[in-house]
This record gives C-alpha cells, structure tokens and sequence, in this order.
C-alpha cells in the first residue's frame, strides 16, 4: 500500500473513536471545557443579536444539556 493510499484511507471519525476508546479523553474535563466554550461563544453571538440555537439541547463531549438546564447556568444567582 502506498502513501497516498493510506492517506486516501484514513478515516478520521474512527480515528477519534480509537482514540476515545484508548482512554485518552478526560470526559468530565472535556464536557467543562466545551460548555465553557459554548457559553463563551453564545454569549458573544447573544451581544450582536444572533441566537441560532434558542430552544435547541446542547452537547457536549458525552453528554447533552436540556436547553433549559443550558438556559438556567446564565442566571445570575446572588451567594
């Protein structure tokens, strides 16, 4: 097989699998730091008027939020 073949081959979603699979992925770590991303990116859209996503669930890297669950972690809760 040659090179190109190989590249040609390469699957990248069953790359990530095997990854996955190895162990390599911290999930609780990954699913926080994609919510943070999330927040940060919809906070940002939300301040020049653009919510694509309003009433939608939202994933993260194992896992799915109810889009009211999501809704409710922007409130501001006094301590």
């Amino acid at each position: 097989m040659t090179t190109l073949q190989m590249q040609n081959d390469w699957d990248p979603e069953k790359a990530v699998d095997q990854v996955v699979s190895l162990g390599i992925f911290n999930g609780p770590l990954m699913n926080d730091a994609v919510y943070k991303f999330k927040r940060y990116e919809d906070a940002g859209l939300n301040y020049v008027g653009i919510n694509k996503h309003e009433d939608d669930d939202v994933g993260l890297y194992d896992t799915v939020l109810s889009a009211q669950g999501y809704k409710e972690s922007f409130k501001n809760i006094p301590i």
